[in-house]
């Protein structure tokens, strides 16, 4: 027996019995309606999620082979509205629209925003948003300090310190 064993794998099963087929088009359709589901108690519970959600499900759609299955415009929307711009945390991605920006949700936009090439959009809306993105400090400092407070700190308007001015993990 192969360490490897599977169908297709080992002297497994060539052909999968139809009940083991993936059903592509019902997790496309799961995919879709995630966002349907407002009269849901579950939904509203599950806020502090929408951002990466929205990541997973894009990339779970590609991985099916349907990235058109989301409205490439809804998606990009949506993103957008949860980016900092005027305030502290510029630069930085909250959750949904009115949370706190995270290093977590910023990874998640701008994932997003890779995904759907969607940087002609961003400066549409916010002009040098790219820019602001990037001097969004926590996205260094989160890594490099060691105090709690410089971790806490969300994104603030100013140029990334050198390696020389950080205090590097141990």
């Amino acid at each position: 027996m192969s360490l490897a064993a599977g169908p297709g794998r080992g002297g497994g099963l060539s052909v999968l019995p139809s009940d083991f087929r993936l059903h592509v088009d019902q997790h496309v359709k799961y995919i879709q309606t995630l966002d349907a589901r407002k009269d849901e108690y579950a939904y509203w519970l599950t806020e502090h999620l929408r951002l990466n959600g929205i990541y997973w499900g894009l990339t779970a759609l590609y991985l099916l082979g349907h990235p058109e299955a989301l409205p490439r415009d809804g998606v990009l929307d949506f993103t957008l509205s949860c980016l900092h711009i005027d305030d502290e945390d510029a630069g930085g991605f909250g959750a949904a629209p009115g949370h706190d920006a995270h290093m977590l949700y910023t990874v998640s936009g701008v994932q997003i925003l890779a995904t759907l090439e969607g940087w002609d959009e961003l400066e549409k809306k916010v002009a040098g948003g790219k820019q602001l993105i990037g001097k969004c400090t926590f996205v260094v400092d989160m890594h490099f300090t060691r105090t709690v407070p410089d971790r806490l700190h969300h994104c603030r308007d100013s140029t990334p310190p050198g390696p020389q001015n950080r205090n590097f993990l141990r």
